[in-house]
């Protein structure tokens, strides 16, 4: 299970559907923290509380991405048909 990699060091961040995200905050000692921004479906990292660096950096990237009009084009593309 990724968060349990999160956990254990093996890995420094997950991404996950929000039904397992939900499920893994419940029972471990992790924090959703974000989405992709997208309507039908969440989804989350698990990145470990010391991994400040790169949990800054995974934001800056999701909003640099979601900013470029790019962004609207994948979106309509391949998830609003």
């Amino acid at each position: 299970m990724a968060v349990e990699d999160v956990l254990n060091g093996r890995i420094s961040a997950a991404a996950m559907d929000d039904a397992p995200a939900e499920d893994a905050a419940a029972k471990k000692p992790v924090k959703l923290l974000g989405t992709f921004g997208m309507h039908e479906e969440n989804f989350g990292y698990a990145v470990r509380k010391q991994d400040t660096e790169l949990l800054d950096t995974l934001n800056k990237g999701l909003k640099m991405l979601m900013a470029d009009p790019y962004w609207d084009e994948l979106v309509k593309k391949y998830l609003r048909k």
